[in-house]
């Protein structure tokens, strides 16, 4: 099984003590924003090919696999230049992603929080985008994976369904998925239909599964130790149990002093 975390949360490192540390912490894997989590890195484009493959490096060494290269960009951005620059940061870390050794890379649709009318007039930017970064995948042979969020113009099983439908491209085009991000304050009483429908409509598509938990405090979100918040992760387990335990699981939000205690619970979830 693959359990790992968010790398960042550890702070910024070199890529070998970034590895070696995540390695001593008991995790296997992990999603790398290399402009987030390695020291030196400003930018996705200042990367070269001998880079990824230095970086990828370190982790093999350490017995860490890097299951996301998160390049996380605003696709669906009304603004054009911005969105073509998105487009093409993207572009580059599949470029890169092979010589790394990573599993995807991976992408929200946005950085705002989004009314519907917003979502719905910015989708149809996010599947131009989708389109050429699917595209450009299947040229270098790498994989592209976007992670809904529901206030996102990815942000439903229906749009969801659209997107992938409208790409046509399940070699190059996958998903990450978080279920906390996907989790409407009406259906927490519900989580267990709510998993199932997404796992049955996109199971075989779910390239990473993102774990964490929270609460809400009125309007305001508030990270927890696994076990700790409102998620309800027992349809889940199941599910990993019977179809997917090769999924690598990523810890996001880390907590540093209960780390081990949240990677003990991701170890169950992952078990029979």
């Amino acid at each position: 099984m693959k359990l790992g975390c968010r790398a960042h949360d550890y702070g910024r490192h070199s890529p070998g003590d970034l590895a070696a540390l995540l390695a001593g912490r008991g995790y296997n894997a992990c999603q790398l924003a290399p402009v987030k989590g390695l020291m030196g890195v400003e930018s996705y484009r200042q990367l070269t090919l001998d880079d990824a493959s230095a970086i990828g490096k370190a982790f093999q060494d350490a017995g860490v696999e890097i299951s996301v290269l998160g390049c996380y960009m605003d696709l669906s951005s009304p603004d054009s230049a911005a969105r073509r620059a998105a487009v093409e940061n993207v572009i580059h870390c599949l470029n890169l992603q092979n010589a790394m050794g990573a599993r995807c890379v991976g992408s929200e649709s946005s950085y705002e929080h989004l009314d519907a009318e917003e979502k719905a007039r910015r989708f149809p930017l996010l599947e131009d985008s989708v389109l050429r970064i699917t595209e450009a995948a299947a040229r270098c042979g790498g994989v592209f994976a976007i992670e809904p969020v529901f206030w996102y113009p990815l942000d439903s099983i229906q749009r969801t369904q659209a997107l992938l439908e409208r790409v046509a491209d399940p070699q190059h085009l996958a998903l990450i998925l978080d279920p906390a991000n996907v989790l409407k304050r009406r259906d927490q009483p519900h989580q267990g239909e709510i998993w199932t429908a997404w796992l049955e409509a996109f199971g075989p598509r779910i390239r990473a599964m993102h774990i964490k938990d929270f609460v809400l405090e009125g309007d305001t979100y508030c990270p927890r130790g696994l076990g700790q918040g409102v998620m309800d992760y027992t349809a889940i387990h199941s599910w990993l149990v019977r179809c997917r335990p090769d999924l690598p699981l990523l810890r996001e939000e880390v907590q540093l002093s209960r780390d081990a205690a949240d990677l003990d619970f991701m170890r169950r979830l992952a078990e029979p």
